[in-house]
């Protein structure tokens, strides 16, 4: 690259090289977790307050019931983030039978730039496809 200087956009930059945010990273990262996780390809168990749904969404095929929490250590704790943006995937992420598979399609849907819009202090929560990229937490 080579260009040094005040006007040069670090944005631009990480959009040439075509390089995701950390925040990007670690969503994947831990998505990609999960569906380790619940495809036991790795020996972490579910823990007990992680229930399925007993009804099927057209959105998700596997949700999850939200994991209620008071105190934000356990709010933004791996199992309730991370069980919200599962409920939000598309069926063509949940559905894959890999957590490899899974992370790797996170990946692909969060370099688009179209996926992930997930709000902390608001209930609903959005991950899906055509929507700017604004937050992930």
């Amino acid at each position: 690259m080579g260009t040094y200087g005040r006007e040069v956009s670090i944005t631009s930059l990480r959009h040439k090289l075509n390089w995701q945010t950390l925040q990007e990273r670690r969503l994947s990262a831990r998505v990609g977790m999960l569906g380790k996780i619940m495809h036991e390809e790795i020996a972490i168990p579910l823990p007990s307050y992680i229930k399925e749904r007993n009804h099927s969404s057209r959105r998700n095929s596997s949700p999850y019931v939200p994991v209620a929490a008071n105190k934000d250590q356990f709010k933004y704790s791996f199992f309730p983030r991370t069980i919200n943006a599962w409920n939000s995937l598309p069926n063509s992420i949940s559905e894959l039978q890999s957590g490899k598979l899974i992370k790797n399609a996170m990946h692909e849907l969060v370099s688009q730039g179209t996926a992930v819009v997930i709000y902390p202090k608001e209930s609903t929560q959005y991950l899906g496809h055509k929507q700017p990229l604004k937050h992930l937490y």
